[in-house]
């Protein structure tokens, strides 16, 4: 029961990832930061012996918690800024080892590396984040929704008198299953697969092509689900070659575990099919939708009503119905009485696609997923605010 309940979880946390990574980030932050200041109150509170019973005890927690929670959710940006800090500080001095060697030649590289390490942090949990977000949520989103499907059809081919060699075993908990289908590198093959990500996130920033980032982005994937079953990446690594299908290759010649092949390959090629095939749908979705999260992006927003449109932002949609034309230029209730359309005024640019049922479907959804996560769009919200010409005034 408790490894049905594990696999339903993974497959619901899975689907949220891959629908809007930087929603969910936003979340599980928020949790995460509450459960934290719990345990460390209840810590200090039995260490001090402030509560004198258990019921107390809960009702302090809860408090702490529901504060914390509190300040982050209205300070978020602020705290991801202390967390970007942290954690690149902490980062550069782990991988710090060569800096502080060069110290004695090189008095102050040690520091300038762990300032270095710093401001990358910041900028990967701010300015960068749902960048960065959009490849990484599906590539875990994909992974948890596939892990949790296999084990649960598993179990119910289990229960059925089959054993397909392509699932995990009807036995096999959940945490095996998700080490096996990553390889002989078990869990130590993930942060490859994050490299990855943030890879096709910087070529995503440079080029925008999103063929091109989801490629980059599933190609790990696909390289050790065959690798799992030929090792033929390393033995082009040490010259050692495979023992075929199901051969195990000693990566004694220095090839990494994860591209080395395993006896038991058909769940981690079946799997990895799976993972990168949600994966993929996953990432073309988020991408696409990049342009308009990072309009509300906090660090960029101000540059975004300055003029300064982001690149692959969505033009203004004229709304005609099907067939209707696309124009640059903002809606015409952005502009109060008396004030002018400035240089972003530009002539219509062509006919609208025609709407199919996917895209109404798709556009349904994140409809209700903005109402749900209280995402109001950014131009109702300047038009309710009553701000809706400002930004927008002509400078002349």
């Amino acid at each position: 029961v408790v490894q049905f309940a594990m696999a339903l979880a993974s497959i619901g946390a899975g689907l949220a990832c891959a629908w809007d990574g930087p929603t969910i980030w936003r979340g599980i932050f928020t949790v995460s930061a509450a459960m934290a200041a719990a345990g460390i109150t209840h810590h200090e509170a039995s260490l001090w012996g402030l509560c004198p019973n258990l019921i107390s005890d809960f009702v302090l927690m809860m408090q702490a918690g529901a504060a914390v929670a509190l300040a982050v959710h209205v300070g978020f940006e602020g705290s991801q800024v202390l967390l970007g800090v942290v954690l690149g500080l902490v980062a550069a001095y782990g991988f710090g080892d060569w800096a502080r060697a060069l110290e004695m030649t090189a008095p102050g590289i040690s520091l300038l590396w762990y300032e270095l390490g710093a401001v990358c942090g910041f900028l990967l949990y701010t300015v960068w984040r749902k960048a960065v977000l959009s490849t990484v949520s599906p590539l875990l989103g994909g992974f948890l929704v596939t892990v949790g499907l296999g084990v649960l059809l598993g179990r119910i081919a289990g229960a059925a008198g089959a054993a397909p060699q392509a699932l995990p075993a009807a036995d096999v908990p959940w945490i095996t299953a998700a080490t096996k289908m990553l390889g002989r590198g078990g869990s130590l093959a993930l942060p490859v697969h994050c490299a990855c990500a943030m890879l096709a996130s910087l070529v995503h920033s440079c080029w925008e092509v999103r063929w091109l980032s989801v490629g980059i982005l599933v190609s790990s994937i696909f390289v050790a689900a065959i690798s799992a079953v030929t090792g033929f990446l390393c033995s082009l690594w040490g010259g050692s070659s495979p023992q075929g299908p199901g051969g195990v290759l000693s990566s004694g010649n220095g090839c990494p575990e994860w591209l080395a092949s395993t006896e038991d390959w058909q769940w981690p090629i079946f799997g990895c099919v799976v993972w990168a095939s949600i994966t993929g749908v996953a990432a073309w979705r988020q991408l696409g939708l990049l342009a308009r999260w990072e309009a509300e992006n906090f660090w960029r927003s101000d540059m975004y009503q300055q003029g300064v449109v982001l690149p692959g932002a969505p033009p203004y949609e004229d709304p005609g119905g099907d067939g209707a034309t696309f124009a640059t230029r903002l809606p015409p209730e952005y502009y109060g009485d008396g004030m002018t359309m400035d240089g972003r005024d530009f002539p219509l640019t062509g006919a609208a696609p025609p709407k199919d049922a996917w895209s109404s479907f798709s556009q349904g959804m994140d409809n209700w997923w903005r109402s749900v996560t209280d995402q109001e769009p950014t131009k109702a919200r300047r038009i309710n605010s009553g701000d809706f010409g400002k930004p927008y005034m002509s400078r002349g």
